[in-house]
């Protein structure tokens, strides 16, 4: 955008300056120079005002095609959102929040979400009222690294998963019809679709 709008200025500016008009031709020292007169048969073939309207009409030329190409450019990547990017279902912990948000430079992951329990408590447990009641409710977050567009990792061993997309896999590890994340123990977080308005 700034090269964009480089260019726009520098075409403003020049529709905005006279042609350069050219009246007499160069002639070495011994000869006398030569004035070009439109009534003569030696004129130039534009005049100042026709020089002045085609150039004019070339900066507005380049300035409609170098917006054009502006708005039809493919969107960069860093613009493009990140299928990790959801809140999502987690079978082996149900009603338990899992957010993922992807950094702009789709490099980066951050994890946050709630569990019960003790952190390094090995039993799944959910987050069900009754359960929370009784070990209580805790928040967690992490951080994690785009391995590519589908694969993602918190270097903990644990979150080390692939993209998922519905219908995309032959297992048998449950929740394949679903869009989500596929982890290295056979869990998937399934990506929460937004509930439809009754209206």
């Amino acid at each position: 955008m700034k090269i964009l709008t480089k260019l726009v200025a520098w075409m403003t500016i020049a529709s905005s300056v006279p042609p350069f008009r050219y009246v007499e031709s160069f002639a070495p020292s011994h000869q006398q120079p030569t004035t070009l007169r439109r009534s003569e048969n030696t004129a130039l073939s534009f005049s100042a005002k026709d020089a002045e309207n085609f150039w004019r009409k070339q900066s507005k030329n380049m300035l409609a095609t170098l917006l054009a190409v502006s708005f039809l450019a493919p969107i960069s990547a860093d613009a493009r959102p990140s299928v990790f990017t959801n809140d999502y279902a987690d079978p082996f912990h149900p009603l338990c929040e899992r957010h993922i948000l992807v950094s702009k430079d789709l490099k980066t992951f951050h994890y946050s979400g709630t569990a019960v329990g003790p952190k390094d408590d090995p039993v799944r447990r959910g987050c069900s009222p009754d359960e929370v009641a009784k070990y209580g409710l805790r928040q967690g977050a992490f951080d994690g690294l785009l391995l590519s567009e589908t694969q993602i990792s918190a270097g903990d061993g644990i979150h080390e998963g692939v993209w998922e997309p519905a219908n995309s896999a032959k297992t048998k590890l449950g929740y394949e019809e679903k869009d989500g994340i596929r982890w290295n123990d056979g869990n998937k977080w399934v990506v929460l679709k937004p509930e439809k308005s009754s209206k």
